[in-house]
């Protein structure tokens, strides 16, 4: 059986629909201040 992979292209307007796996409760602050964090990364390439 072959598995299936899909490849996303992850940006800052969809980020928080795919839910990092390092990112673990989304109500909890810290994940909202780590979501904020990686969406201006994005502009860094």
């Amino acid at each position: 059986m072959k598995n299936k992979i899909n490849i996303i292209n992850v940006n800052p307007e969809n980020i928080s629909q795919y839910e990092p796996t390092c990112f673990l409760n989304p109500k909890n602050e810290g994940y909202q201040i780590k979501l904020k964090w990686l969406k201006k990364r994005f502009s860094e390439g």
